[in-house]
């Protein structure tokens, strides 16, 4: 029956999840120390897609960008390196697309794109595997364009503020 809601409906991801709940929360460390770190390392000037707060590597956290109560998995699609302070004030709230959508695919796309030249293969393999579970195909994810990345995340958004998620505001 999963199998059947997840093929006729591909504008949602991970279908499983969403009925079940996991029953922990897994750990973000991975993301933060094999994938955000070497980015940021290589990219000292990076900003905070919210706070415009330049991110150091002892001074953000991995969030996701689609609250985890909402869609309770960890993709790398999903997540973003954002400010500790910021971090704080997100909480469970849905960013605005039309603010938050383009330098967050943005950054999406720079660190896929330069961590595929230095990752090996194996390395790279999990992100990979979850990049393809939005682009679908492995010529879609070289292009790495906006459209499959937005046609996943937006309804998420848009069901999510249907819910009684807040949309994120920034004083």
């Amino acid at each position: 029956m999963i199998e059947f809601l997840q093929k006729r409906n591909p504008g949602i991801p991970d279908i499983p999840i969403k009925l079940i709940k996991p029953a922990t929360r897994e750990n973000l460390k991975p993301y933060r120390d094999q994938y955000w770190s070497i980015y940021l390392d290589t990219f000292p000037d990076t900003r905070c897609i919210f706070s415009g707060e330049i991110l150091t590597l002892d001074s953000y956290q991995v969030d996701h960008f689609i609250p985890h109560s909402f869609m309770p998995q960890n993709q790398v699609w999903n997540l973003v390196p954002i400010s500790d302070r910021f971090n704080l004030q997100k909480s469970n709230s849905v960013p605005d697309l039309d603010q938050y959508f383009q330098p967050f695919f943005n950054l999406q796309k720079d660190a896929f794109k330069h961590l595929s030249t230095i990752l090996s293969a194996k390395q790279l393999k999990r992100y990979r595997n979850e990049f393809l579970s939005v682009y679908n195909t492995d010529e879609a994810l070289a292009n790495f364009s906006m459209e499959p990345l937005r046609d996943t995340i937006a309804p998420q958004v848009t069901v999510a503020l249907n819910n009684g998620f807040q949309k994120l505001t920034i004083p």
